[in-house]
């Protein structure tokens, strides 16, 4: 079964949120669908996606249905007329979302692969980081001390790539002038990946002038990017890794 879950935005930076559950729990939450929002506004959260707003009765209402049915679950007896007092006087309705339209839109077709282009584009049309090419790769890792090289992949076919698109800025922010970035244009990412022996897309390279510092494969929980590349920068320089075949899905 796939649930949404109602989330209370706590603090939001660029695209990323940490968001608060009604029961105090709190986590990361990729904010690309709908846009930076104020503290305190609910959103129905699904995969690590805002999907939705939600108005804070509606949210609650959400959280208690959701706390029926685990307790439902566990055997417990449930206050059905309170808990789902929406749903007892209609007939089931699919959202208008799901409803079959008259006639498919190409647009609606489009837009996932569109919304992955536009969050890798921001990086450069909008924060100026530089597009990296073999030609150009020695240039670029002058510009800072340290620099993190952004693999992407083919957003169309690495559904990650648009998630580490938006917690990259998020990252070079966190760590406050010693990371620089660059993106790597799509068509020299196979030569540059042989350089740097890591396997899977999308991926994140981390670089002290031409010296390798690690690299991180996918989209991680924001304490282990913080973590992992801390460690990075305290142990300095390691030996890259023997090239390998990449994976990337057909």
């Amino acid at each position: 079964m796939c649930i949404g879950r109602p989330l209370r935005i706590v603090e939001m930076h660029e695209f990323l949120a940490v968001c608060e559950a009604p029961s105090g729990a709190r986590e990361h939450v990729d904010m690309s669908l709908l846009g930076p929002r104020e503290p305190g506004t609910w959103v129905l959260v699904f995969l690590g996606h805002a999907r939705s707003v939600l108005e804070a009765e509606e949210a609650l209402r959400i959280h208690d249905a959701l706390g029926a049915l685990d307790a439902v679950m566990r055997g417990e007896a449930v206050d059905v007329e309170r808990c789902f007092a929406d749903l007892l006087e209609r007939e089931p309705q699919l959202p208008e979302h799901l409803r079959p339209p008259c006639s498919p839109d190409p647009s609606f077709l489009r837009g996932p692969r569109t919304m992955s282009h536009a969050l890798i584009d921001r990086l450069s049309d909008e924060l100026g980081y530089p597009r990296v090419t073999a030609q150009n790769l020695d240039s670029v890792l002058q510009r800072a001390e340290n620099t993190v090289l952004y693999f992407s992949g083919d957003p169309a076919t690495v559904p990650e790539a648009s998630d580490v698109a938006v917690v990259l800025p998020e990252l070079v922010r966190h760590f406050d002038g010693r990371l620089g970035a660059g993106i790597v244009e799509r068509a020299d990412e196979r030569a540059l990946q042989a350089l740097y022996g890591f396997e899977i897309w999308p991926a994140l390279v981390f670089l002290r002038g031409q010296r390798y510092l690690g690299a991180i494969s996918r989209i991680r929980d924001w304490s282990d990017y913080l973590q992992r590349i801390q460690e990075f920068l305290d142990t300095g320089p390691v030996r890259t890794p023997a090239p390998r075949i990449p994976i990337l899905p057909a």
